[in-house]
């Protein structure tokens, strides 16, 4: 049994990219954990990201830059991102940023 997904990425302007299908969501409100919500965007619309969290002023940038380090590692240029954290730490962050993220390329009802 092999631990590695395969994507389908389409071509876009010459350049793979990964398409998301429809919203998805991975995480709970539970303290130290986050709450990812993900919405395909139209093409060219780029990345929106809105962030609540009870650690904003400390950790928001930190927390932006993790979820947008995944977004680039699996090249997606155009997406609505809500994230809304309760004290996460930037492993969590991750992992529920790609789990959503996935779950949304599959088009994954879990």
């Amino acid at each position: 049994m092999s631990n590695t997904l395969t994507f389908a990425a389409e071509e876009v302007d010459g350049e793979l990219s990964m398409k998301l299908k429809k919203t998805t969501q991975s995480g709970s409100l539970e303290s130290s954990d986050i709450l990812i919500t993900v919405t395909p965007a139209k093409p060219g619309a780029g990345r929106k990201i809105d962030l609540e969290s009870v650690v904003l002023n400390a950790y928001g940038k930190s927390i932006k830059k993790d979820i947008v380090e995944i977004l680039d590692k699996l090249d997606i240029k155009d997406v609505y991102i809500n994230a809304n954290d309760r004290g996460a730490i930037s492993s969590t962050i991750k992992a529920r940023t790609e789990a959503a993220l996935l779950k949304s390329i599959k088009d994954l009802n879990i």
